[in-house]
């Protein structure tokens, strides 16, 4: 018995000295700095990064990831004429083998036609601008815009996107807002005739340039510098967070709304951005923010993207999101009824900077309905050619003086759908093309001309 005791006194003495082991400063330390540090860090990243990531937990619709396509094969009318009444005829393939329903439109063709142009996208910058503290350099920056504004004329480049992050250190670090000022100002450099305020532009801020505030982002890029160019449309509230610009090329007229970075979306933002689509409803609506289609595959959309969605999906002239912020590339459409919306992704800051300089070239080419999306590096002097930097999709760039011909259903892939046109004149050329009709939304054809008589 006295050996039992002697026991359990020694096993109460064991437990009493591990117990004081917790009442050290030490060791109270270990366990409390840890726990404070990992608050923080998750106060940073619900502060500073973005809160979608939560998306990959939570029901995301039903997007396709690529986008659909369709081969239109002319049967004729040859490009004279001598009926006033030509019969229009066209093949469609697709790759869905289901019937379509074809839809012909025309026009009597413009003197002009719209030419081709390219609308560039300047990825997260903010390594750029951080320079040799973010492993990288202030070069490639200033080399992107450069390359812009040599090849403006040859390119045609009528617009240029940046999607956000400009810098990485937001309000803490000056010198990055000097160097992007020096490189964005370049743009305001070039002047010609259709451009007499330099090559049009707008920024989204993103989650790294509201870093310790937005003053520096205000103070360099606030709309006080954009008052007074012609392309500006104006900003929401007392700064430039969110803004919008106007432009137009021969007969196509543009709105480009940059909405700034917002994990937690603010609807009044969002209800001045549906607002903007209705005003001017009878412009192509090109969105641009920070943060909306993320990574896997097909993509998820963060909060602020599914709720630029939510708004403005019902628009039929907003057709196209695009945004930075997630490294890589990707593109994910939404089937709607009329043209599908497309939204891409491409950001770049993560890699070497000797390896830097990407960005991306946006070609509309409204003879053929269709945009060419290329990456080209300036700094390498060459395009990136795997299938997320290099694509192409229907995308419909008539103006709006087209009339209704007809339309046919139950066109099986293959078959020939025809319908005549009535009521031409001899000697004028006119302008029609095709839209079919399926569960994705419309696909539109190249555009062909027929001459009639002379």
């Amino acid at each position: 018995m006295k050996i039992l005791f002697q026991r359990l006194s020694t096993i109460q003495k064991m437990d009493s000295q591990k117990m004081s082991l917790f009442r050290r400063p030490r060791l109270k330390q270990l366990i409390v700095i840890p726990l404070l540090l990992i608050c923080l860090g998750m106060f940073l990243y619900f502060s500073w990064f973005d809160t979608s990531i939560l998306n990959l937990l939570l029901p995301v619709p039903e997007i396709v990831g690529t986008l659909p396509q369709a081969d239109f094969t002319l049967h004729g009318p040859n490009p004279h004429s001598d009926s006033l009444a030509p019969l229009l005829n066209v093949t469609v393939t697709n790759t869905w083998q289901i019937s379509n329903t074809v839809t012909f439109y025309g026009r009597v063709a413009p003197l002009e036609d719209t030419p081709d142009f390219t609308i560039v996208t300047l990825p997260d910058t903010q390594h750029y601008t951080c320079g040799a503290l973010c492993g990288s350099d202030e070069a490639n920056f200033l080399q992107q815009t450069a390359w812009i504004v040599n090849h403006c004329d040859s390119h045609n480049i009528v617009f240029v996107t940046h999607v956000g992050d400009v810098v990485e250190f937001g309000s803490l670090r000056e010198r990055e807002w000097e160097c992007a000022e020096r490189a964005m100002h370049s743009l305001e450099t070039y002047t010609s005739p259709a451009m007499p305020d330099g090559i049009p532009y707008g920024i989204s801020p993103g989650n790294h340039d509201q870093r310790f505030g937005s003053k520096l982002y205000e103070q360099y890029f606030g709309y006080e510098r954009f008052e007074g160019r012609a392309y500006y449309g104006g900003h929401y509230a007392d700064n430039n967070q969110n803004s919008y610009q106007l432009f137009s090329v021969g007969a196509l007229d543009f709105i480009v709304v940059h909405l700034g970075y917002d994990p937690h979306p603010d609807q009044d933002v969002l209800d001045w951005a549906d607002e903007l689509l209705t005003t001017y409803a009878d412009r192509k609506a090109i969105v641009v923010t920070h943060s909306a289609l993320g990574w896997a595959e097909p993509g998820f959309y963060s909060w602020q993207g599914q709720a630029i969605l939510d708004t403005l999906d019902h628009h039929p002239n907003f057709s196209m999101l695009i945004n930075g912020h997630y490294s890589g590339e990707g593109y994910r459409v939404v089937p709607r009824e009329g043209h599908p919306l497309v939204t891409m992704r491409a950001e770049y800051a993560w890699r070497p900077a000797q390896e830097g300089g990407w960005m991306r070239l946006l070609r509309f080419l409204p003879r053929e309905n269709r945009i060419e999306v290329k990456t080209y590096s300036p700094i390498l002097g060459r395009f990136e050619r795997d299938a997320d930097s290099e694509f192409s999709f229907p995308y419909n760039l008539q103006p709006d003086d087209y009339t209704l011909i007809g339309q046919v259903s139950g066109v099986t892939p293959g078959e020939i759908a025809s319908m005549v046109w009535e009521g031409l004149e001899s000697g004028v050329t006119y302008d029609w093309y095709v839209e079919i009709t399926t569960a994705w939304g419309t696909v539109p054809s190249p555009v062909w001309q027929v001459t009639i008589g002379e």
